[in-house]
């Protein structure tokens, strides 16, 4: 996220706001979980009995976000062109004649497009990007040394604190269970669907859970998205 980007302290609220189909709904009405999921159910469907043609997640190697510069080999300032020569072309793009938003779906090793990122661009140039926990699975996505996806959300949060020497920003009154956490001066927003920490496994609401249903809220013990 660029310094001249004023007003983008939410994460989603670009996007929510660039997919809603009918322009009277309400912004909390969006889902972006539903709409990520409904994105990859689409992208299963076109797979079948065609050749997958997607470039491969693994051939990212490890990306590097950098403040103010960008994400791994994807610069701020590109071009559409030069990103989609990395990336491959966008899967789905919403927007207007000067600004657009674009998500990208790459190959694993087992042949399955997953989507991976969405990068904003204004002007044809790359000034928003947003990285997914798809990656992980192959890739590992850095931040001053702190694995975003893999290291427990709190102790991402607590390594970053002390790297930039500034507390980051969190709407919940817990700071342990919120699920969005933005780095301002670096221009940095972590998120997660849900928040779980092991202080709720004793809490009655956890408890009544089934066994599946635990394990599903402990997969929120990491982030899911982070934009820069």
């Amino acid at each position: 996220m660029t310094d001249n980007q004023d007003g983008k302290k939410d994460l989603f609220k670009g996007i929510l706001e660039s997919l809603q189909q009918d322009g009277n709904a309400p912004l909390e009405d969006m889902d972006i979980t539903a709409f990520l999921q409904d994105l990859a159910e689409q992208a299963k469907h076109r797979e079948q009995g065609q050749e997958n043609t997607h470039k491969k997640m693994a051939e990212l190697g490890t990306i590097k976000l950098l403040p103010q510069q960008g994400a791994g080999k994807i610069y701020f300032g590109m071009t559409r062109e030069q990103a989609e020569s990395i990336l491959g072309q966008a899967e789905m793009e919403d927007g207007f004649d000067e600004s657009k938003l674009c998500f990208y779906e790459m190959q694993t090793k087992d042949g399955k497009n997953e989507l991976v990122c969405s990068i904003a661009y204004e002007k044809n140039k790359v000034y928003e990007i947003t990285l997914y926990d798809s990656l992980a699975s192959e890739v590992s996505v850095t931040l001053n040394g702190v694995d975003v996806f893999k290291e427990k959300a709190e102790n991402a949060v607590a390594q970053l604190e002390k790297i930039y020497a500034s507390l980051c920003s969190f709407q919940e009154d817990d700071k342990d269970l919120a699920t969005e956490y933005s780095f301002e001066a670096q221009g940095i927003i972590l998120w997660r669907e849900s928040a779980f920490h092991p202080k709720l496994l004793g809490k009655s609401d956890f408890q009544q859970m089934t066994a599946e249903e635990q394990e599903y809220e402990k997969r929120f013990w990491h982030f899911n998205v982070v934009t820069i």
